[in-house]
């Protein structure tokens, strides 16, 4: 686990705020303060409203929202909204031990009852002060905002799944960049970890791989396993193709994303079908793992997917291989798979593909 990731679990665990950095789509920085609801305090809740200055919101798990009777604040039948949007639901002060809910000790108070497992949708007033979201089912890896890294960040501190966030804005009231939260940061001393570090360790460690039963693969190449693995998150299906490595050898372990016009057509465009052939060839006689994705896995995301697939086949020590430097060899390092990266011409150390 990074050291950024550790940092940000402690002080959840301690009842202190964490400071969530992600980018937009323009590639600016913007940022938002998270405190865990199980053990929020007064004070805690004040620093998010007086430093972070935007709405103070929670995000939960859909459990909890069925749960307590949280209906979304619009009822829509927009699909593809729900899937990029967070879904917001009716406001809520708890009903005891509060007067106006507005105080930075009322809304701790509601973010604590939140996580009470005694709780009813009787024990809240609607509409509060208290704005309630619903992750996603997936978390960041199904939708990197605000709520679901608020809820990861507890699942993994191994808190109730309900955190509390407030977008941070600048002194002039704009949404502040990347040099003024890493001030916040430090005048506060608060941890700070990046969405995509967040979106990597749930790829590496997150249980969204379902690999399914390994079945003989008479090939062209000599006879191999082949495995196919659903995933969960991606609605996709990956497939590994294996051969046990004969003893002292270290097998090797390549990756090609699944691209219909060079692996089924024969499209001249580009050398990946080639590769594969030849990463097959080189399987059938050191053994390890060809790992193909499936079409609809985000390239971005195929080392980190790789790594742990490499994981889920009980491997600890490959040579990853291939034409493109990538950062395969650190990530399986993440999951215990030790990555002794092979030498080709010139001292270029080997390195794993992502083909289109």
């Amino acid at each position: 686990m990074k050291p950024s990731i550790q940092k940000c679990i402690q002080a959840l665990r301690a009842g202190q705020p964490v400071l969530l950095t992600l980018r937009d789509d323009s590639g600016a920085t913007r940022g938002a303060l998270i405190l865990a609801a199980e053990n929020a305090t007064p004070a805690g809740v004040n620093l998010l409203a007086l430093e972070g200055r935007g709405v103070v919101c929670v995000g939960i798990d859909a459990a909890t929202a069925r749960r307590l009777d949280l209906s979304p604040m619009v009822q829509t039948a927009d699909a593809a909204g729900a899937a990029l949007h967070s879904v917001s639901t009716i406001s809520i002060d708890a009903k005891h031990g509060t007067t106006t809910g507005i105080s930075a000790g009322d809304r701790a108070v509601t973010l604590r009852l939140l996580t009470s497992e005694e709780a009813t949708a009787d024990d809240f007033i609607r509409p509060g002060h208290l704005f309630p979201y619903v992750a996603h089912e997936h978390g960041v890896l199904g939708r990197a905002e605000m709520p679901e890294a608020a809820v990861d960040l507890m699942r993994l501190a191994g808190l109730k799944p309900a955190g509390a966030f407030c977008g941070v804005l600048d002194r002039s009231g704009r949404v502040a960049d990347a040099a003024y939260l890493q001030d916040l940061a430090s005048r506060q001393g608060i941890a700070t970890v990046g969405m995509d570090e967040l979106v990597a360790h749930r790829l590496l460690h997150g249980r969204y791989l379902q690999p399914g039963d390994k079945e003989p693969l008479a090939s062209d190449y000599g006879t191999l396993e082949i495995q196919s693995v659903r995933d969960t998150v991606h609605d996709d299906t990956h497939h590994v193709v294996s051969k046990k490595p004969g003893p002292g050898q270290t097998g090797i372990v390549y990756v090609h994303r699944a691209c219909i016009k060079e692996d089924v057509f024969g499209a001249r465009d580009g050398a990946g079908r080639r590769n594969l052939a030849a990463a097959l060839r080189r399987l059938a006689a050191e053994g390890g793992l060809v790992i193909y994705l499936g079409p609809r896995t985000p390239a971005e995301r195929g080392p980190s997917i790789a790594a742990q697939l490499v994981a889920l086949n009980g491997l600890r020590a490959v040579r990853p291989v291939g034409p493109d430097a990538a950062g395969l060899p650190a990530l399986l390092e993440q999951v215990g798979v030790s990555a002794a990266a092979a030498c080709g011409e010139g001292a270029v150390k080997e390195a794993i593909a992502i083909h289109r």
